[in-house]
Formats: structure tokens, C-alpha cells, sequence
């Protein structure tokens, strides 16, 4: 497998594409014949690992001698071997066409190669650090960044990126050393979405480097597959920087929320912004109207937290749907999705006389997977093995917890209620009626929101 002397023009190389790579776009193959160029130089028809390792480490997507090696055999298509072979152009658009365009089979046989390094034998030790390095590709690489200016809001530790990859790999034994055959890697990516997506946006970043700023390519980074774009909420025009979420906890969440909310997501409430104060955490949540991503982290470190996939209404009865769920972020991460056992999704009350104050999600009164009480900054999240609704675990470290942050963002496209602030309501045009409501003992919870100190 040697130098091809006949693709040596950029003509010779459009034939090639045409032949051997016709699901590239016009400027998907400028991209891959740009790069072949700059990695084997512009006179060269061939190249080898090194040539392809010293791009590599002046590149903006970086990665280790191991990644390197392990994917130049990837796109030969063939594992370490004695005497390398040279990668020709040909070989160089075919493979990194199965590695962007191929069927999920074919794209399983070259990501088992790269993660093994080029070796025929792939440990789960070896997955894992691929799977991390590549999650750093996709999220933190110079490319990414460039291209992706939102993918900063939500930057990521290595400590993140590992329970990430942790998370996704919990299928295999926890023995490092344990030997994962092609089948079970083949197996296992079939079933994870979001390593796939992963691995496609990983990839894409390294093959489409060189692509020209204005070049159709780019415009599927514009839009993440793996974290939504931070925007503002149009009537509550909250804007700060979360303390809680980050690129890997959003790339782990996004995947259960449903698809068609995984667009936006925009901030709400933070204590850190508004300070310690129920009817503010109440005021902005039920003033979004919409789906909401709640995010604790207690006075343990413990981070969880829920998503609720309806908007909040102040009610004695639980409301919410199958696509409400809880999660954990550290110490480790996890998503528990309903186990159809009830429907006690979603619980918001305040001012009740005789049901529990506060915001619940899962289990029973008194008895929630998680529990944030009115009496602001105390919860509780029980679960004896499991929470009913969820199937939950406990999410923090002991029963009753303590809150250190909580942060609630809005999750979608912003709803906008038809009459927000747009003038008084019945009860302010009707005060006889408001004070007979209140002479009765019935909490009037719109004046509590309405009245509730402007942010600072």
C-alpha cells in the first residue's frame, strides 16, 4: 500500500473523492483534501504515522502518541502491524468517509481500532481513556472553541469528563484490565447515543480542521448535537453563568430530555444571583412557563437534581409527566427515568395549611426522591432501597441535606405566556373579591409571585 503516483493534482484527488467517497459533499471533500495536504505536505502522495503525528501536535484538536497511532491504523482500516504501511490519499478519504458518513457497523470496526491503539486487544482500561480523550476533543479542543463560541459557557474538569466516560462505560465490569472483544464493543455503541454522538463530533472537529471559516461544514457545530446554546428567557431576562453545569454534565443530560427541548437552555434562579429565598426560587420558576432543569449541590459536595418536563403551578396534587426525571452529577453521575409504578412526578406548594410546603419530585408526601422545603435551604431525598416514582437511589449523601447552590435553568424554546405583566388581574380590579378570598383562607399565590423583590 504505497505511494499512489496517480493522485497527485487536486484534480486527480476530485476523481478520487468521486469514486471512492461520494457521500462528501463539494465542500465536506475540500475539508479532507485540505487536511491530506497538510499532513503529507503539498508534494507528497503519501504519508506515514509520523508525519501524521507531528500535524496532530501542532493541530487544534490534540491528541496523545496513543490516539495518534491508534488512528492512523483506524484509517488504514488495519491493526499494528511490522512493517506500517503508507496512507495514500485514496485509503485516506475512503476511511475517513466510513468514519463520517459509513454505517454504524463499519464506523464500530475503526472507532475499535483507534481505541485500542492499533492493537488487535482492547481493555476496558484502553476505552476509557479514548473515550476520554475524545470527549475533550468534542468539548475542549481549539477548533471547538473557535467554531463554537457558545460550547464556553459550560466549560469542563477532568474530573467531569472522567464520570462522564464512567457513566457511559457502567455496562462493563469495573475490572480495568477486563478484555472487551469487537462484538462487545460493537455491541455496547450501538446502545449508547451519546458516545456516538461523541465519537461523530470528535472526529468531525479532527477531519474538518482545515475546512475554510465560510465552508458549509462548520454549521453543524454551530448548533451542538451534545450541550444546548445558552440564550436569555425574553420576559425574565436572567443572564449569569451557572456554578453547577458544565459541558460534560450537559452532554449526559440533553441526551434524556426530549429532543425537540435540547435547542436552548437559559438561566432562571441561582442563590449565588438572588440569595436564599423561597418565594424568588418560586417567582422564576413559575414565571418561565416551561420546562425546567433544577441543580443542587448540599453542604456534602454531593451535586443532583431534576428535570421537570411540564411548567410549575402551585397545587395540592402532583402534575408532570413520563419524560420528568432525576439525576446525579458528583459523585458520580446517573439518570433515573420513571419506573411507571405512579405518576408522582411534580409537587409545588406554599402557604397549605395541611399538605408540605415545598418543591417535590417522586415518591409520596413527606416521602420525595427529592425534597426542597419552603423553609429555604433544607430537602431531604429518600429512598429505602429506591424512589417509587423514579426508581431513584438517594441523591445526596445523607436523608436530610442541606443546600449549599441551587440553580434552576429554563430547558427549550422560551415559552411566552399570552398575558405576562401586561396589566392588573381580576383581583387587582376587583378588590372586594380579593378580600373575601383572603377573609376565606385562600392563599392568593399570583400577589405572592407578583410581589416578590425585583432581581438585584
Amino acid at each position: 500500500m504505497g505511494a499512489n503516483s496517480s493522485v497527485g493534482s487536486e484534480q486527480d484527488r476530485d476523481r478520487v473523492l468521486r469514486r471512492v467517497s461520494p457521500q462528501f459533499s463539494q465542500d465536506e471533500g475540500q475539508a479532507i483534501k485540505k487536511l491530506f495536504v497538510a499532513i503529507a505536505g503539498p508534494e507528497r502522495n503519501v504519508y506515514v504515522e509520523a508525519s501524521l503525528k507531528a500535524y496532530i501536535q501542532q493541530s487544534r484538536t490534540h491528541l496523545s502518541s496513543g490516539g495518534v497511532s491508534g488512528l492512523f491504523h483506524a484509517l488504514l482500516g488495519l491493526y499494528s502491524q511490522t512493517d506500517v504501511p503508507q496512507q495514500s490519499f485514496e485509503f485516506f478519504a475512503q476511511h475517513t468517509c466510513i468514519f463520517l458518513k459509513g454505517a454504524l457497523q463499519d464506523k464500530a470496526e475503526r472507532l475499535y481500532i483507534f481505541c485500542s491503539g492499533g492493537s488487535a486487544s482492547l481493555t476496558k482500561s484502553s476505552l476509557e481513556t479514548s473515550l476520554i480523550e475524545l470527549i475533550k476533543v468534542s468539548s475542549e479542543s481549539q477548533f471547538v472553541t473557535e467554531v463554537c463560541p457558545h460550547l464556553a459557557n459550560f466549560s469542563s474538569d477532568l474530573e467531569s469528563v472522567q464520570r462522564l466516560s464512567s457513566f457511559l462505560l457502567n455496562n462493563f465490569p469495573d475490572d480495568k484490565d477486563f478484555k472487551i472483544s469487537q462484538s462487545s464493543f460493537e455491541e455496547w455503541i450501538s446502545k449508547s447515543e451519546i458516545s456516538q454522538k461523541i465519537c461523530h463530533l470528535a472526529f468531525s472537529c479532527i477531519f474538518y480542521q482545515e475546512a475554510p471559516p465560510t465552508s458549509s461544514v462548520l454549521s453543524e457545530f454551530k448548533t451542538s448535537p451534545l450541550v444546548p446554546t445558552k440564550t436569555t428567557h425574553p420576559l425574565i431576562r436572567e443572564r449569569f453563568s451557572s456554578q453547577l453545569l458544565d459541558h460534560s454534565s450537559l452532554t449526559l443530560l440533553s441526551n434524556f430530555i426530549p429532543t425537540d427541548l435540547r435547542g436552548q437552555l437559559y438561566p432562571l434562579f441561582s442563590s449565588f444571583r438572588h440569595g436564599e429565598s423561597y418565594s424568588m426560587f418560586c417567582k422564576q420558576l413559575v414565571g418561565c412557563q416551561g420546562p425546567t432543569l433544577i441543580v443542587v449541590k448540599d453542604t456534602n459536595g454531593y451535586l443532583f437534581g431534576a428535570f421537570a418536563a411540564e411548567n410549575w403551578q402551585f397545587g395540592p396534587k402532583f402534575k408532570g409527566n413520563g419524560n420528568c426525571f432525576l439525576f446525579t452529577l458528583s459523585p458520580v453521575m446517573g439518570v433515573y427515568l420513571p419506573s411507571g409504578y405512579n405518576e408522582n412526578y411534580m409537587y409545588l406548594e406554599q402557604n397549605a395549611q395541611t399538605l408540605p410546603n415545598g418543591l417535590g419530585m417522586g415518591g409520596q408526601m413527606e416521602y420525595f426522591g427529592l425534597w426542597l422545603s419552603a423553609d429555604y435551604g433544607q430537602g431531604h431525598s429518600k429512598a429505602k432501597p429506591k424512589c417509587s416514582t423514579y426508581n431513584s437511589p438517594r441523591l445526596s449523601k445523607e436523608e436530610e441535606f442541606n443546600v449549599q447552590l441551587l440553580e434552576v435553568w429554563g430547558v427549550g424554546d422560551p415559552v411566552l405566556p399570552e398575558e405576562v405583566d401586561s396589566g392588573p388581574s381580576i383581583l387587582d380590579k376587583d378588590a372586594a373579591a380579593s378580600a373575601l378570598l383572603e377573609m376565606a383562607g385562600k392563599k392568593l399565590y399570583s400577589k405572592d409571585i407578583r410581589q416578590a423583590p425585583d432581581d438585584s
